[in-house]
């Protein structure tokens, strides 16, 4: 009788466990193909990504040496894929757009480019939205804001 409930009680257990596996595996595969997709993008640009990051259904990344800036987002059937050179960029400021209630609606990155005949670029980190709660943006989009300044 003891080994019964022991053996109700894996299975059991096991069939709790399998769906967030299961779960777990689909988010790497997509992550690995949002991944594959920068990573032609970059090719396509001769460059190679030096740094990179991963957050919700987005990827961003840097070519430090040829200063090109690679974005893709993926939210709510819309992809964007955006390929920017830096060289062409004047500043880039942090955005941080808050609701009534004083919480986070939006995260963005805004590049002001050179040329006055482009207008300014939103790169989107957070969207409340479109986005589970807040969890890392914040410190992704800080960290992010001060590696393309610095590339500037």
């Amino acid at each position: 009788m003891d080994n019964q409930t022991t053996i109700i009680g894996l299975i059991i257990l096991i069939l709790c466990i399998f769906p967030f596996f299961l779960i777990r595996i689909k988010n790497e595969k997509k992550r690995k193909k949002l991944f594959q997709i920068l990573l032609d993008i970059a090719k396509r640009n001769q460059c190679h990504i030096r740094k990179s990051e991963f957050w919700s259904q987005s990827v961003i990344g840097i070519d430090t040496s040829k200063k090109m800036l690679f974005f893709s987002k993926n939210a709510n059937d819309s992809k964007e894929y955006i390929a920017i050179n830096l060289a062409e960029i004047q500043n880039c400021n942090l955005v941080i757009s808050k609701n009534n209630t004083k919480l986070v609606d939006k995260l963005e990155l805004k590049l002001e480019f050179k040329n006055n005949s482009k207008s300014d670029m939103l790169l989107e980190f957070y969207n409340n939205t479109q986005t589970i709660p807040l969890i890392n943006e914040l410190e992704l989009i800080k960290k992010w804001h001060k590696v393309v300044n610095e590339n500037l």
